[in-house]
């Protein structure tokens, strides 16, 4: 996963590109670490099945709790607990004895009858790489999170977190898509990379942008080039990000290209999630 050394380093990704990218490499860093004063809600939802989804929200979630160096709560609101996996989420307790059988087991979480601390609220969670800590609510029907779970689960501690990311996964518009994002400062579509993909998935973006700031995400799984994504961009309804594939989150290599684009989806979601810039963070996309 993007740990510090992995997807850090922006004084050497700034140093490589020269003085121009240094000042945006800056900008971005300080959107990024932007003081807040309650838990900002970024929500990742994709559009298309098999869109990698939540590889870019477990990306997203490791980097900020690398950034922010603040408490940062990554919700597994998807299928098969992709996202708990990818970050490498263990129970709090054994976190720092890296016991690698419990990667796979996610641990349910329930809203506790009385808080008063956070380390009350962390220590019933799993933890990832860099300390991002990870809460999947409990699942009734047919292993999947509804929108009341989450609200149930996350709501008595949003609290005690800096930023809240949550992977809702694949939803459907007109079944539970609406009612997942209710209440969010910012939300990412993640789509495939090919034309009907992304076309549907900027459809979507011209509703949602109407209630809350909204990037699309164009994940590149099926190789299929950036061409659709330049040309949505080209629109200019909302921030388009192109994100080539990324293979392996746990990989020690991570290309610049990735690093960059990922860094730059972070600031543009929290300048919305803050709820300053709304329209005028849309820090590039697609250079």
């Amino acid at each position: 996963m993007t740990g510090g050394r992995r997807m850090g380093g922006l004084m050497a990704d700034a140093a490589r590109l020269g003085p121009g990218y240094s000042t945006r490499f800056r900008q971005w860093d300080g959107l990024i670490r932007r003081p807040v004063s309650s838990a900002c809600r970024i929500d990742m939802i994709s559009t298309s099945g098999g869109s990698g989804c939540s590889h870019v929200a477990a990306r997203l979630g490791v980097l900020l709790a690398n950034r922010r160096q603040s408490r940062i709560l990554g919700v597994d609101a998807g299928t098969a607990a992709a996202f708990t996996r990818l970050v490498g989420a263990v129970p709090t307790d054994h976190a720092e004895q890296d016991d690698k059988e419990s990667v796979g087991t996610a641990r349910q979480l329930h809203a506790p009858v009385s808080v008063n601390l956070a380390d009350e609220v962390t220590a019933a969670m799993l933890t990832g790489e860099a300390g991002l800590r990870v809460a999947r609510p409990v699942t009734v029907i047919a292993n999947v999170v509804r929108p009341t779970d989450w609200a149930h689960v996350i709501g008595p501690v949003s609290r005690f977190f800096d930023v809240v990311v949550t992977d809702w996964g694949h939803r459907l518009p007109g079944v539970d898509f609406e009612a997942a994002l209710r209440g969010c400062g910012a939300v990412a579509l993640v789509c495939r990379a090919d034309r009907a993909s992304v076309e549907q998935a900027m459809s979507v973006a011209r509703v949602v942008n109407t209630r809350a700031g909204c990037v699309v995400c164009v994940s590149d799984v099926d190789a299929a080039g950036p061409r659709a994504a330049r040309t949505a961009a080209s629109w200019g309804l909302v921030p388009v990000e192109y994100i080539p594939f990324m293979g392996d989150p746990g990989a020690s290599f991570v290309p610049f290209r990735v690093r960059e684009t990922m860094i730059r989806l972070a600031a543009t979601l929290m300048g919305f999630a803050t709820d300053e810039t709304r329209h005028s963070v849309a820090v590039g996309g697609l250079m």
